[in-house]
């Protein structure tokens, strides 16, 4: 048989690189791409869609095999009046606190769409939940004043208690649904805070076929979540069936303790939590996980 002959034989397609000679004795020299720490993993990646690419590229950087499942789909909320007349009487806050990238992606596109500029932000106190949201503000020129050394709602309570609560209006633009600990002890410590809905995380629809694609065969190593709602859609999404089956005893990587703690509650393993709550933290952790495993 010819080389041409063998190649069909094995099925082997275009792009290849073929090794012919004594240069074959250095493969474990030059195989990096093979000797990368997460390569043969396949990983879930459950981000929205928007933002589930850079992750991904991440881990793939590492070696890994990512599967993109989106199990949230950002949309502008139901109602858009609560945020409008937020920006229309912005002069009356002293504190505009973000959670999130999205909040500020859609806070952003409302000034637009209102025809205002940031000048309405002039004198207000600019928060940020972490270091991306953190970039995405200052992606405007504008200074964040503050953000916490712990990435959740709880760090930034006890950031803004230091600084003084009573008296002070808080603003925050945010989705329709999340955790309310933070706006309610603002408020027990004698803030006037108004949460208003700068987006919605609705869960995607799947059909069928679809789900098959991604589940119906091989197995995955790791799935990942960002968020309570991203792993709640997840379970939704792929029916109490299939992932009682399929998944309860896999295993899990959670980008903070709020989600460790949702996953952990329906009994899943959850083998990664990363010190910082960033998704490059995240990826590192997983990395150094799999490395120990070695």
């Amino acid at each position: 048989l010819s080389i041409v002959d063998l190649a069909k034989k094995m099925g082997i397609k275009p792009p290849v690189v073929m090794v012919v000679g004594e240069v074959v004795s250095l493969r474990t020299q030059l195989n990096w791409f093979e000797t990368r720490p997460l390569f043969g993993k396949r990983i879930l990646v459950t981000r929205a869609k928007a933002q589930a690419g850079e992750f991904a590229d991440q881990l793939s950087n590492f070696g890994a095999e990512t599967l993109v499942f989106p199990t949230l789909k950002i949309v502008p909320p139901p109602d858009l009046s609560p945020l409008d007349a937020a920006i229309a009487g912005i002069e009356s806050y002293d504190v505009l606190i973000f959670t999130s990238v999205n909040g500020v992606s859609y806070f952003r596109q409302r000034l637009r769409a209102l025809k205002k500029d940031l000048r309405l932000l002039k004198g207000l106190f600019i928060c940020a939940i972490g270091p991306r949201t953190a970039e995405a503000i200052e992606d405007w020129d504008l200074r964040v004043d503050a953000i916490p050394t712990e990435f959740k709602a709880e760090g930034l309570l006890a950031l803004l208690t230091a600084r003084g609560v009573a008296g002070k209006r808080f603003l925050i633009p945010r989705a329709l649904e999340a955790r309310e600990i933070l706006p309610e002890s603002l408020r027990d410590l004698g803030g006037l805070v108004d949460v208003v809905p700068a987006y919605q995380a609705l869960r995607p629809v799947y059909k069928d076929a679809e789900l098959e694609r991604f589940f119906g065969s091989g197995k995955i190593d790791l799935l990942t979540f960002a968020s309570a709602s991203t792993l709640r859609h997840f379970v939704e999404i792929v029916g109490q069936e299939r992932f009682k089956s399929q998944f309860k005893e896999s295993q899990f990587a959670c980008i903070g303790p709020v989600t460790a703690a949702a996953a952990t509650a329906l009994g899943l393993k959850v083998v990664v939590v990363p010190k910082d709550y960033t998704f490059p933290a995240l990826t590192a952790a997983i990395v150094d996980y799999y490395q120990n495993l070695a």
